[in-house]
């Protein structure tokens, strides 16, 4: 009968003591989701003028950066860089964005990944200069130069070094 009572005073420890080793769990778990869904899916970037399906096609992905990371670049001297590329092009917006860049093949590595500004600029008149598509065929004559629309020109600035990392245009 002793035996009986022993284990009669133990159940209920051993049952407060597994509600609360189960709840820990349970906290711990809840904190685990959080946290690894805040990390999983950061939020993507927006450009004004640029449809991101078209990014995404060129392999270009842009997500929000990271809160604690600061720009060793000024946004006015990333904009300057930007602008020197290409003399005339005037800053449609600038914003600090995380790039992964995987190419056209999708690639499951990035060619690059950086913290960087995108900087969209617009061209004089919405116009860009072209050359018709290669040399011409009778020696004698001049390439073709025809007007093409621009939809958006892109240019990539590390935000820690000012370096130029990609340009990316869009017409047709």
């Amino acid at each position: 009968m002793m035996s009986g009572r022993k284990t009669a005073k133990h159940r209920p420890t051993v049952a407060l003591a597994s509600s609360i080793g189960l709840g820990a769990v349970l906290a711990v778990a809840g904190l685990v989701v959080l946290f690894t869904s805040s990390v999983a899916s950061p939020s993507p970037v927006t450009v004004p003028g640029v449809d991101n399906t078209e990014l995404a096609a060129d392999g270009i992905l842009l997500l929000l950066p990271d809160a604690n990371q600061q720009a060793l670049v000024s946004e006015h001297a990333a904009t300057q860089a930007a602008l020197a590329f290409r003399p005339g092009m005037t800053v449609r917006s600038s914003q600090l964005v995380h790039l992964i860049h995987t190419g056209a093949g999708h690639s499951s590595s990035p060619l690059h990944e950086c913290f960087c500004y995108v900087v969209s600029e617009l061209t004089p008149n919405g116009t860009d200069e072209s050359s018709g598509g290669g040399p011409p065929s009778n020696p004698e004559s001049q390439p073709t130069i025809q007007p093409v629309r621009v939809h958006y020109f892109l240019v990539f600035v590390d935000a820690n070094t000012g370096q130029m990392v990609l340009m990316l245009e869009k017409g047709g």
